[in-house]
């Protein structure tokens, strides 16, 4: 079975591209578990927290520039 263009990254970042807030929430979900724990291992709980929102904050913010290679 294919999967839909806009279920892989880099649909979703394509309709980041496009302003599409659903496709961000989607990515926001599927990697913020992952990026938490990954963080909480080398800094606190709450400073790991910071840092994922600050991620994602700055990839919003920069969603123009995105690319997957």
């Amino acid at each position: 079975m294919t999967v839909p263009i806009q279920n892989t990254d880099e649909g979703l970042v394509e309709l980041i591209h496009q302003n599409q807030t659903t496709a961000f929430h989607e990515l926001y979900e599927r990697y913020k578990a992952a990026m938490l724990i990954f963080a909480s291992q080398r800094v606190s709980r709450d400073a790991a927290e910071d840092l994922v929102q600050d991620v994602f904050l700055s990839l919003w913010k920069n969603r123009g520039q995105l690319e997957i290679k």
